[in-house]
């Protein structure tokens, strides 16, 4: 708690670190990749996808987790590259989708996926291209995704005129979307 003037501010839970922990489970992707992840809870599984520039111990679903861990099996990952994964050039979209379906076997084939920033853009992209997400939650920066990341630039081009008209093109997922600006 920090004091500015006479009153008191707090720093919400959720936006504080969460210390990694010293052991790490670990999953191999497709291409060789270790991925490093956390196992939580009991219940339906959910993963949750932080965005770019975090990792287990930094970010959104660190505390997340722990909060969904009374009633979910949460999984927590740290993306390739990042934390105690490992990574393996070229980076190719494609390749987290795999990492997301590798962890997606740890949790029995089946999940609902969580993502935030590209995390929630990662999660849509999964969602279109693999058989075991039942349930999407997104919280994205911005509502029109296809002019934030341009790896994602060909799912939009000529196919959809709108995220709505992708979304409701994927009929697959259960979707419950959160934009933000």
């Amino acid at each position: 708690m920090t004091t500015v003037g006479t009153k008191e501010r707090r720093t919400p839970e959720i936006a504080q670190p969460t210390p990694i922990p010293p052991f790490a489970r670990k999953v191999l992707s497709k291409d060789g990749t270790a991925i490093a992840f956390d196992r939580i809870g009991a219940g339906p599984a959910v993963i949750l996808i932080d965005g770019a520039l975090c990792y287990r111990g930094m970010g959104q679903s660190g505390k997340l987790a722990n909060l969904m861990a009374k009633r979910f099996t949460v999984f927590t990952y740290d993306r390739r590259g990042r934390g105690a994964s490992s990574d393996t050039a070229p980076y190719a979209v494609e390749r987290e989708v795999e990492d997301i379906e590798a962890l997606l076997s740890e949790a029995g084939g089946t999940a609902s996926v969580w993502g935030v920033s590209s995390g929630a853009v990662l999660a849509l992209e999964a969602a279109n291209l693999l058989k075991g997400i039942k349930k999407l939650a997104l919280l994205v920066p911005l509502k029109d995704i296809a002019d934030w990341v341009e790896p994602f630039r060909r799912f939009w081009e000529g196919k959809f005129a709108s995220l709505d008209d992708y979304l409701a093109s994927a009929p697959k997922a259960k979707l419950r979307v959160s934009a933000c600006s």
